[in-house]
């Protein structure tokens, strides 16, 4: 339900704050439409996320305004098979929605503390299929995860690696991936131990001194920790 109702806002600020104000490039319009952009506003905001405007994102920084985006977008011209270097990450959302128009997107941050959270996915070969920081655990892990429904590789077998504590909520999250591992730096909670074991995924720490321990499931891990 909640997924239907952020579409049904992206749509209305596209067609509201977008295409009235002029913009016209069908794949601007398509990347707009595409891009969830609650995924990359910290949670106490995200009722904002469809809004005609600018959110604070830390560091005195802020995700732009939709239409500031969608212009900028359009300004570019893309045609595809581009190399786009971006200066200033933020929150990530312009970044995502250049990936929908170029072949190739690399994007610089100079605020660490704007990129102090990572989370990545990988398939079961080891090959990387999305990857964001964010200054908080939970964006990081939220957009990667809808980076990977943007590809339409959300139902393939994977493995979740995180920069944080592996908590009950950021296991549930998961649980709408078919993950089979998920990886952080530090003990999860009870309760997402018992989350996990439910849910048939195994979870890892790899603490400061290079060890692994596995928590459920370990008949899972064929490799040598």
């Amino acid at each position: 339900m909640e997924d239907v109702l952020y579409a049904s806002e992206r749509e209305q600020m596209v067609e509201t704050q977008i295409v009235r104000r002029g913009v016209r490039d069908v794949r601007v319009l398509e990347a707009m439409r595409a891009v969830p952009r609650h995924f990359f506003v910290a949670p106490e905001y995200r009722y904002l996320a469809y809004t005609d405007g600018p959110l604070p994102i830390g560091n005195g920084q802020t995700i732009s305004q939709p239409y500031i985006v969608a212009l900028m977008s359009e300004l570019l011209a893309l045609q595809g098979d581009e190399k786009v270097l971006e200066i200033g990450t933020g929150s990530g959302y312009q970044a995502a929605v250049l990936a929908h128009l170029a072949r190739e997107v690399h994007t610089i941050e100079r605020y660490t503390n704007l990129a102090r959270y990572a989370a990545g996915i990988f398939d079961g070969s080891g090959n990387l299929l999305a990857f964001s920081e964010d200054v908080g655990r939970h964006n990081a892990l939220d957009k990667t995860i809808g980076l990977l429904v943007l590809e339409r590789k959300h139902k393939e077998p994977c493995i979740v690696v995180l920069t944080s504590r592996l908590s009950y909520e950021m296991v549930q999250k998961v649980t709408r991936l078919n993950a089979e591992i998920i990886i952080g730096i530090s003990s999860p909670t009870s309760l997402a131990v018992e989350l996990a074991r439910s849910g048939n995924i195994t979870l890892i720490e790899f603490s400061r001194d290079e060890k692994g321990y596995i928590f459920t499931c370990p008949e899972r891990v064929i490799l040598d920790l």
